[in-house]
């Protein structure tokens, strides 16, 4: 998991100087996230994810309010959808991921490609089944939304990338026998740091930080 990230992140953006956060299982998004902006970055990647139900309305709107400051402070955050559709962690229906959901920050689907020839893009439709997605039972519709989403609740994934293992990524991993292994890797959880290392590379070509991406995206809808 950890890995797969970097690897996303390090081959898209290679100039970019990547910081790996870790800590136990138990620790609060609340304390991760705080962690990486006291730290001073300017993108975070996410991969990780819980579920809406198993949170109160109070620590949800918590998790948002730093990604809210995080987003004034030009900080922009993506966060994997999740890989079982509309059923959060394959046991939830109808229950969307958390820190997904949160309005301040965007939430990354996934989607599968056909190459083209001569590795010119093909194209790329939904990943059927997989790609998290759905509408919050918490958050109400964001205004970037408006005209775009039907429901009155905030709706994800508001981006996506490729995530089908079929498209996936090599990983050199030396506790399972080292490289090339055979395998490839995908899920939003690669969708989500290759949606970072876009931002991380527009941020140095413009020398100013885009910070929240959404309000910035919505209005291409369609173009």
């Amino acid at each position: 998991e950890v890995l797969l990230d970097i690897a996303a992140a390090m081959n898209l953006a290679p100039t970019a100087d990547i910081v790996v956060f870790s800590a136990p299982n138990a620790t609060s998004w609340q304390a991760m996230f705080n962690a990486m902006l006291d730290h001073g970055v300017t993108v975070i990647s996410n991969s990780w994810t819980s579920c809406e139900n198993e949170h109160s309305v109070a620590d949800l709107k918590s998790i948002d309010a730093i990604l809210q400051a995080a987003a004034a402070s030009g900080v922009g955050v993506f966060n994997a959808a999740g890989d079982t559709g509309s059923t959060c962690l394959g046991a939830s229906p109808n229950t969307v991921g958390v820190p997904a959901g949160s309005p301040h920050a965007t939430a990354v689907g996934g989607t599968t490609m056909t190459n083209g020839t001569a590795w010119v893009y093909g194209s790329e439709s939904w990943w059927q089944g997989k790609g998290g997605f759905g509408v919050s039972g918490r958050f109400a519709r964001p205004a970037y939304q408006d005209g775009v989403v039907a429901s009155a609740m905030r709706s994800v994934p508001d981006v996506a990338a490729f995530a089908d293992p079929i498209n996936g990524m090599f990983i050199c991993q030396a506790s399972a026998g080292g490289c090339p292994n055979g395998l490839l890797y995908g899920g939003t959880s690669l969708a989500a740091p290759v949606w970072a290392a876009y931002a991380a590379n527009l941020n140095a070509t413009r020398g100013t930080n885009l910070g929240a991406l959404n309000p910035l995206l919505y209005p291409l809808a369609g173009t």
